[in-house]
């Protein structure tokens, strides 16, 4: 098929903005959703609430890619029906969730945080602030609809060999990988499916898809384990975290170490360690030399200044380990050794990804 005609057959994403505050042309909600839709990388349709249910009987086609529903759908009245709607945000998205299993819901709040909003509305498949989908809502919404459909599109096969591909694995984390997969998705979304999946959240019980699509988001690139972020990263090649940035990896070539695999264009970036210590390995043997401690050989390897060493922030000392976080502040996240840092009692340890360390004061 020719460029043009894939140009041609490609559809943006179709949403459904589930919302009770569109009523007024001047209202923020109807103009943000004007600017969404002006972007030409999405179309957005606004449904108020106590249409909802006739919505979802009716035939629907084309069935909408993702879905947004407001934190506060609080109890009110239907401008032109005069109809009260007596439910909020999690009844709306349930009803959503029983027609359309495979599709995401995303939780609109303009009054808590993303991070907070998450912990309390697990039901749902992301939470956006209101700030953030101003800034950044056509990208977000339009990267991540794409990938749920590649997720879909592999969701019944009994194979592991998708799921590699839609996480871009190298060939290094390919084990690692295996290992932190839940185990009904070691064979293939669609063993999920065959197992029942009675040992996930009811809320997925149908859909191996999105069960896997929360899986991506909230563990994989959320835990260190196969992926670091840049202050993982930094410390296990033993420099600062802006040296990093705005130094090594301009001028070496490990971009083919990031993670490219779905949601990587709506989360900030990670890195694969293995893939890491593989890049740092193969420079080492060109020297005679092995990998032992990479946070004491990537240094002397890229010749990195003495002052962009990374130092525990514990006791001052080089060759930092892990990374800590600030029992009274999360936050704040620093560079420590292992005897400067204990296992964080808050969080219950995920099996074969790292344990999250607190700084001992």
């Amino acid at each position: 098929m020719s460029q043009q005609s894939k140009k041609a057959t490609h559809r943006k994403p179709l949403i459904w903005w589930i919302d009770d505050d569109f009523d007024h042309e001047s209202s923020d909600r109807r103009t943000l959703l004007e600017i969404l839709n002006s972007t030409g990388r999405v179309q957005i349709v606004d449904i108020h609430p106590v249409d909802l249910g006739e919505k979802l009987s009716s035939n629907i086609t084309p069935i909408p890619d993702l879905f947004l529903v407001d934190f506060k759908l609080i109890t009110g009245q239907h401008p032109d029906k005069h109809i009260k709607f007596p439910f909020m945000a999690l009844p709306a998205g349930g009803m959503i969730r029983d027609k359309f299993p495979e599709r995401p819901i995303y939780l609109v709040s303009a009054v808590i945080g993303e991070e907070q909003a998450e912990k309390d509305a697990d039901f749902f498949d992301r939470v956006l602030t209101l700030q953030k989908l101003t800034a950044e809502g056509a990208d977000i919404l339009s990267h991540d609809a794409e990938d749920y459909t590649a997720i879909r599109r592999v969701k019944n096969r009994l194979d592991i060999k998708p799921i590699l591909r839609l996480l871009a694995v190298p060939s290094a984390s390919t084990d690692s990988i295996k290992r932190v997969l839940p185990e009904p998705m070691r064979k293939g979304m669609g063993q999920a499916i065959q197992k029942g999946m009675n040992d996930i959240k009811l809320t997925y019980s149908k859909a191996s898809g999105l069960y896997f699509a929360q899986w991506v988001r909230r563990e994989l690139l959320r835990l260190p384990g196969p992926l670091y972020d840049d202050l993982y990263s930094a410390t296990l090649l033993g420099m600062k975290v802006k040296y990093f940035k705005e130094k090594f990896t301009l001028k070496t070539n490990v971009e083919g170490c990031l993670y490219r695999g779905v949601f990587h264009r709506t989360t900030s970036r990670r890195w694969w360690q293995a893939a890491l210590l593989e890049f740092i390995s193969n420079i080492a043997a060109k020297e005679g030399k092995t990998v032992t401690d990479s946070w004491k050989l990537a240094p002397e390897i890229f010749k990195v200044p003495e002052e962009e060493l990374s130092k525990c922030v514990v006791c001052d000392l080089p060759w930092p380990e892990t990374v800590g976080e600030d029992l009274h502040n999360r936050d704040r996240r620093e560079p420590a050794h292992w005897r400067c840092s204990l296992d964080d009692p808050r969080r219950q340890p995920q099996v074969h990804f790292e344990t999250t360390r607190i700084l001992l004061d």
